[in-house]
């Protein structure tokens, strides 16, 4: 077979192919009924739809997508349906007719909003997406009425989306309060408890129910309904008995591990809290972007001004230790000139009066002030000091201050020939 001619016929297949996926979707869909807000649909045992559906007996109702705007962020839409006490029905749920029959098929029910014990005559509550394409399935013998009901501000959304942020706000300032710790502590507790308790209750009932964390609040709300009593004594015990931990253990509120956890604690309740307000998770992602680099950046500005100030309080006094140093080997050096030179002028005072002498002395007092130079043009390179000519000048005037020169060699010499010839006349006159 030539390569055109197969390819035509594998293009022919998969048109062919996806033909027939559409035309199966569209009969699907013509077995279900779209509901509208507030309109409800009655099924009996007496109308021609339901003995359309008698070898099948499953009524398909779902819901058009939402767009998402300002006003309906916290909007929620649930399926309120009403069904004669004791009545055996089964329920399934899927983004489309398809995966609703799908279920069905594999006997996936869906238990969310069933009682768990036999109630009286009242509306069930059921959980549907807010902004995307839900179906529900019933399948059942008995009478029925479905009703969507869609509250576009749910009060309880906008309260956990507050809750949320005003924690975000105030985690700072609780993360080291211990009466804040203790509150964290009891309402940790009382979820903690909420949870058995709510799990105890779908495995023992008479249905087989796995409990899920994104179906918690529903089941909770439901346990809760038909068993108060059982869940107020859980919640109350359950945050007594963590309180009553903390506060034996109280003493590890000094380490600083403890207060990082509890702020973690706070920062990660919040974040879940405004996650999980809204039906569209692009929303609450959006918030957590927007919240989460704040408190992180304030971390990291925080441990740099620390750091900064480590090294200023570290390094600062090395170098003054440093200069002082230095300081006290020129003054030790200035003291050294000014010892050796009264040195040599008080051996010239003492009658030193030979030239061989007077020439070394003169030499080595050049020496020195050379030396004194090299110190003071060192001195002027450390500390920035303009010419090292009035340095020297400064260090040969401070040298003379301390130590005065003595009397000049030829006027020593001179009193002392004066003081020997009037020794030799009063000798002589006696």
């Amino acid at each position: 077979m030539k390569p055109p001619l197969l390819a035509l016929l594998i293009l022919g297949l998969f048109n062919a192919a996806a033909s027939f996926v559409s035309w199966n979707d569209a009969f699907y869909e013509q077995q279900a009924t779209y509901l509208r807000p507030g309109e409800p649909h009655i099924q009996d045992g007496h109308t021609m739809l339901n003995m359309q559906y008698v070898h099948n007996q499953i009524q398909v109702y779902c819901q058009p997508p939402t767009a998402l705007t300002m006003w309906n962020v916290f909007q929620s839409n649930r399926l309120l349906l009403q069904i004669t006490a004791g009545g055996d029905y089964s329920q399934y749920t899927g983004a489309t007719v398809r995966e609703v029959h799908q279920a069905l098929r594999q006997l996936n029910e869906y238990h969310e909003g069933k009682p768990l014990w036999h109630s009286a005559d009242e509306p069930r509550i059921v959980p549907m997406a807010t902004y995307d394409h839900a179906c529900y399935g019933i399948y059942t013998d008995e009478p029925f009425v479905v009703t969507l009901e869609v509250i576009s501000c749910d009060l309880e959304r906008v309260t956990q989306f507050t809750f949320g942020l005003v924690l975000w706000l105030s985690c700072p300032l609780l993360a080291d309060s211990l009466l804040a710790f203790y509150c964290s502590a009891a309402a940790l507790g009382a979820h903690l408890a909420g949870v058995l308790a709510v799990a105890a209750a779908l495995m023992s009932s008479d249905r087989e129910r796995l409990p899920r964390l994104g179906t918690l609040k529903v089941n909770f709300k439901l346990v809760l309904k038909e068993r108060p009593t059982v869940i107020t004594m859980a919640l109350v015990g359950g945050a007594w008995l963590v309180k009553s931990a903390c506060q034996r253990f109280c003493f590890l509120w000094r380490r600083t591990l403890v207060r990082r956890l509890h702020a973690r604690l706070l920062r990660g309740t919040s974040y879940w809290l405004i996650l999980t307000a809204s039906d569209h998770r692009g929303f609450g992602w959006t918030c957590l972007v927007l919240l989460i680099p704040w408190p992180e950046l304030l971390s990291l500005i925080s441990w740099l001004n620390k750091l900064a100030c480590y090294r200023r309080c570290f390094f600062k006094p090395m170098e003054q230790l440093e200069i002082v140093n230095q300081n006290s080997s020129y003054h030790g050096s200035y003291l050294r000139i000014g010892r050796s030179e009264h040195d040599y002028l008080t051996s010239e005072n003492e009658g030193s009066s030979n030239p061989s002498n007077m020439h070394f002395y003169w030499q080595q007092r050049q020496d020195e002030q050379d030396e004194n130079a090299l110190v003071c043009e060192d001195r002027s390179n450390c500390h920035g000091r303009p010419s090292t000519r009035s340095c020297f000048n400064g260090c040969v005037q401070i040298t003379s201050t301390r130590n005065p020169p003595g009397p000049a060699p030829h006027l020593t010499t001179l009193y002392r020939n004066l003081h020997f010839s009037n020794s030799g006349s009063s000798s002589t006159c006696m």
